[in-house]
């Protein structure tokens, strides 16, 4: 379902069901720059954007109006309004906000001060309220944070790391407990895959990887009476491995889903059904040397590839909703 027309830059990074209906109507959150044809040009905005999509019917949601940067990541719905999470600049300054979307209306929310740069990655629900994750600067490099919303009013929720550089991105809740996937620079220069447990102001890390090779972690989901959390593992040889890591208790086990030859990452992991089966979605580097969207299915230790493209122009996958 293509959301543009291809004559500007463009890209999705979170996917969010509405409605319940059959089919569902979809909303992706991401951004559309007003000038220029490629990411990487120096001309042209990025404008945070949501697309609603209802069968083949795409309808465009500029949530800002493209005279600054701007991005969304991650979108969730909570009380009948679809909420998106990205940042925007603000004189100079990178500023995490969270735009709320009723039907026409967006209203932003801004989630730091703007005294230093900042970005909300992801969001979801939990207890009845709203959590956005992402990153802020600090004087030892940048951590990862949490942002609590409630209405108008915006409680900053710390992660332990961060005393060089930390980053949170997928959130899920699980048994009562918020969940918050990312990585922290660790003192060896090695990046730590890990999922932080928030229960209230209590914040207790899980890492996923032990240092040893460098590891980033995207997205996180629950399924069943275990965690998991999608992204890569350094394989060597300038290689990335796209990885599943299983949290039961204090026990973690990886599931890789490719072999490591060549170059992929998972971004987003959803889960459906019981016994439960997950979904993680990414790219892996083909043997023509350009990237392919891939859906991976996984069940227990069985991963099965699902291509989404074919190839012969790069393409990835962010976000998935599994049925």
């Amino acid at each position: 379902v293509p959301l543009t027309d291809g004559t500007r830059s463009a890209e999705v990074y979170g996917l969010a069901e509405s409605g319940g209906g059959d089919p569902p109507v979809l909303y992706a959150a991401g951004f559309e720059k007003t000038g220029g044809t490629t990411v990487w040009e120096t001309g042209g905005i990025k404008a945070a954007m949501v697309w609603k999509i209802d069968g083949a019917t795409v309808t465009p949601v500029p949530l800002t109006g493209g005279t600054r940067e701007a991005e969304a990541w991650g979108i969730t719905e909570s009380g009948g309004s679809l909420y998106a999470a990205g940042y925007e600049y603000h004189s100079g300054t990178r500023v995490a906000m969270v735009w709320k979307i009723s039907g026409a209306t967006v209203t932003p929310i801004t989630l730091a001060g703007g005294t230093r740069n900042a970005a909300a990655k992801g969001i979801a629900e939990s207890g009845g309220s709203l959590y956005a994750a992402g990153v802020e600067e600090n004087s030892g490099g940048a951590a990862p944070m949490v942002w609590k919303i409630d209405g108008s009013t915006v409680t900053p929720v710390p992660l332990p790391g961060g005393t060089r550089y930390a980053e949170a991105w997928g959130l899920a809740e699980s048994g009562g407990s918020l969940y918050a996937a990312g990585w922290e620079l660790h003192t060896d220069d090695n990046w730590i895959a890990t999922v932080w447990k928030i229960d209230g102001s209590a914040v207790t890390p899980v890492p996923l990887t032990g240092g040893r090779r460098p590891a980033q972690a995207w997205g996180v989901a629950a399924g069943g009476d275990s965690l998991y959390a999608a992204g890569k593992e350094y394989s060597g040889s300038h290689k990335w491995t796209a990885t599943v890591w299983k949290i039961g208790g204090s026990r973690v086990t990886p599931i890789p889903l490719t072999d490591g030859t060549r170059e992929a990452e998972a971004k987003g992991i959803a889960e459906s059904g019981s016994p439960p089966v997950l979904y993680a979605a990414g790219f892996e580097l083909n043997g023509e040397g350009t990237f392919a969207a891939l859906v991976w299915k996984i069940e227990g230790a069985r991963v099965t590839p699902i291509p989404l493209t074919g190839g012969t122009r790069n393409a990835g996958a962010s976000a998935v909703i599994a049925p």
